[in-house]
């Protein structure tokens, strides 16, 4: 049985109708913005042609598949395989993430509602049990700097502990890489680099990277499976 917690569907009939409705959200043109909501979240434009032609190959299947007349293994199989690629390309591309990390606005309640995104966004379960205390942000700063690596001091801020507290399953480190002097890097500028189980967290780079500015910041992800909100950004030159 299929995972009811999965974000993108593994029943054909509710995958399909997600495809429809995610994929005519991301063409669709934010008003605010002025540009489709693919460009807001961070994909880029072969990541959302390649959403439309997962659709359009699921709405050719469907079609057929929905038919009792005409629905056969081969095209049931096509559709598994469909989503199969589908949750893949997701993996790789991290399109939904994209999406869980773009602040509010451009990012609106509606698009975590229609992608199933919930995890690190305002729609996860925020119901108290006992293992759910307000983590808060995590405390990010340079701690050194040199040839080539960065290692900064990760904490949370709760009560000034260091290091993972009981209520902490570890603390993410995202990071972007970007042209000296830029003001502020956008938030799919920012990926993941590693999880701080400890206080201190390296970060190495390549020789082209060499006077470039990295640009950090983390969050803290709670035993119960929580993501909390981001912490300040700092910005450190890579020599």
């Amino acid at each position: 049985m299929a995972n009811s917690k999965t974000r993108i569907p593994r029943e054909i009939n509710k995958f399909a109708t997600y495809m429809g409705v995610t994929d005519d959200r991301q063409l669709e043109t934010n008003p605010i913005t002025t540009q489709p909501r693919w460009k807001d979240w961070g994909w880029v434009l072969t990541e959302s042609g390649q959403w439309t032609l997962y659709r359009t190959t699921c709405d050719t299947l469907y079609n057929v598949y929905k038919q009792d007349a005409f629905r056969n293994d081969d095209v049931k199989n096509n559709l598994k395989q469909l989503i199969k690629d589908v949750v893949a390309y997701d993996k790789e591309h991290k399109l939904l993430d994209k999406i869980s990390i773009t602040s509010l606005p451009p990012a609106e309640m509606a698009d975590f509602e229609i992608f199933n995104v919930k995890r690190g966004t305002p729609l996860a379960d925020t119901t108290p049990s006992q293992s759910d205390v307000e983590l808060g942000q995590p405390d990010i700063d340079i701690r050194s700097v040199k040839h080539l690596e960065h290692f900064l001091d990760v904490m949370p801020m709760d009560k000034g502990t260091r290091g993972v507290t009981n209520n902490i399953k570890n603390i993410e480190v995202w990071r972007a890489v970007v042209a000296a002097g830029t003001a502020e890097a956008s938030p799919e500028q920012f990926t993941y680099v590693g999880d701080v189980k400890r206080k201190i967290f390296k970060s190495t780079f390549t020789d082209d990277q060499k006077r470039k500015d990295a640009h950090y910041k983390a969050r803290i992800k709670g035993k119960n499976g929580k993501y909390y909100g981001f912490s300040k950004v700092v910005v450190e030159t890579i020599i």
